[in-house]
C-alpha cells in the first residue's frame, strides 16, 4: 500500500501552494488573510476546519494552525499552473523509483488533466479550492509523502528510496548500490526556511 495505494494527502498538501506562492512571488510570508470560519465563492462556503476561524493569520500561522481560508486565498492568487508545477517538483505525479515490481503515480491535477477529465471550461476555481488542502482530484501514495517531506527538511535533495543496498556478483563480491540523488534548484533556500519554520510551529507552538 505505501507504494501502490492512492490516497488524498489532506492537509499536509497546503505546503505545496506556500512554496509555489513563495517562489513565484505572489505573496510574502507576511501577507495576511481573516478566516471567519469560511470562505466565500459564488453563492457556495468552503468552511474552515475551525468553526469559528483563525481570525487574521500569516503564511506561518496558517502552516501552524492549519488554516483552509488561508489556502484557500492563497491558491486563487496561485493559480493551477504554478500550483501543478510544484507539486511536480516535489515529487508527486510520478513514481518515486524504489526498487520495488510495481509503484503508483498519483495524481496532480494540472490544467491539462482537468481539461481532460471535466472537458474544457467544465471545471471551476471550486476544484481548485478542494485541492489545496489535500482533496478533491489529488491522489497520492504514502511514499510519495515521505520524499515530499524529506525534500522540505533537507532543502531540495531527491533522494530516491529503495529497499536494496548491495548485491553478490558472479565472482562472489559485493557490489555496493548507487541510487541517484540530485537537487531541486528550482526552489530557494529562503523559501525552504519558512516552509520549515511553519512546520516547526506546529509541534513546539510560539
Amino acid at each position: 500500500r505505501a507504494a501502490t495505494g492512492t490516497y488524498p494527502p489532506g492537509s499536509t498538501f497546503k505546503l505545496v501552494t506556500a512554496v509555489a506562492a513563495l517562489q513565484e512571488k505572489v505573496v510574502t510570508p507576511e501577507w495576511t488573510v481573516n478566516d471567519p470560519g469560511y470562505y466565500r465563492l459564488g453563492r457556495r462556503r468552503f468552511k474552515c476546519w475551525k468553526p469559528y476561524g483563525h481570525g487574521r493569520v500569516n503564511m506561518y500561522d496558517a502552516i501552524e494552525q492549519s488554516c483552509n481560508v488561508y489556502f484557500y486565498t492563497l491558491i486563487r492568487k496561485v493559480g493551477i499552473d504554478a500550483w501543478a508545477k510544484y507539486a511536480k517538483l516535489l515529487g508527486f505525479g510520478e513514481p518515486t523509483g524504489i526498487d520495488l515490481p510495481e509503484e503508483a503515480s498519483g495524481i496532480v491535477p494540472d490544467r491539462k488533466w482537468m481539461d481532460s477529465h471535466y472537458g474544457k471550461g467544465g471545471w471551476t476555481e471550486g476544484h481548485l479550492l478542494n485541492m489545496t488542502v489535500g482533496q478533491g482530484n489529488v491522489l497520492v501514495t504514502p511514499l510519495q509523502m515521505a520524499k515530499y517531506v524529506g525534500i522540505l527538511a533537507t532543502n531540495g535533495v531527491v533522494a530516491t528510496p529503495h529497499f536494496g543496498v548491495a548485491y553478490e556478483t558472479e565472482e562472489g563480491q559485493l557490489q555496493k548500490i548507487n541510487y541517484p540523488r540530485q537537487q531541486i534548484t528550482e526552489i530557494d533556500t529562503s523559501t525552504y526556511r519558512i516552509i520549515k519554520e511553519g512546520m516547526h510551529r506546529v509541534v513546539n507552538g510560539q
